[in-house]
């Protein structure tokens, strides 16, 4: 006779872990897809940081007490959203080295 307990358990199990690998790979694509835009916003910042180095050594700004103090203003900010998206990013590479074990 057809037990279609077993039929259905087995069934069930392979359609189940096909739900999870494609869960799974849904979750990778997004994960990837924040990688890329992170790597992209950080060398943004990168340059807006050595620019802001650079007005830094301009030498009229030297002179200018309150220029000083919004380029400082600015490159400190700028520090901080870097070590948040650093952070970030090498949390989600963490993660993704994880799931490909």
């Amino acid at each position: 006779l057809f037990d279609r307990s077993k039929s259905h358990t087995s069934g069930g199990s392979s359609a189940q872990d096909w739900k999870a690998a494609k869960a799974k790979a849904a979750i990778r694509k997004r994960r990837m897809a924040r990688i890329e835009n992170l790597e992209a916003e950080i060398h943004r910042l990168e340059d807006r940081i050595q620019d802001i180095e650079a007005e830094f050594d301009d030498p009229e700004n030297q002179t200018d007490p309150a220029k000083l103090g919004r380029l400082q203003k600015d490159l400190d900010e700028s520090e901080v959203k870097m070590e948040k998206l650093l952070e970030e990013w090498e949390e989600l590479l963490t993660e993704d080295e994880a799931d490909e074990q």
